[in-house]
């Protein structure tokens, strides 16, 4: 074996400060997403259904006037 390579057993078997705080990490890493990114998500998510559900309304509202208008020029055609 060589120097180099004890040199990097010896690197490999330290414990690293990364290892050490590494549950601890995952932690905070949880509640910032908790408090953060699944609140936005959710707001983001109820925006957008409000916005769809006024565009649904008025795509509704003026498919309804269309088949009215329609509905009404056949009326008058067959009976005028």
């Amino acid at each position: 074996m060589t120097t180099k390579m004890k040199f990097f057993r010896s690197k490999w078997n330290t414990r690293s400060a990364t290892s050490r705080f590494k549950g601890k990490n995952m932690i905070a890493y949880c509640l910032i997403w908790m408090t953060h990114y699944i609140p936005l998500v959710l707001v983001w998510q109820y925006r957008a259904a409000r916005i769809l559900k006024v565009y649904n309304e008025r795509a509704h509202q003026e498919v309804t006037l269309r088949s009215e208008r329609a509905h009404q020029e056949v009326t008058l055609r067959t009976f005028a």
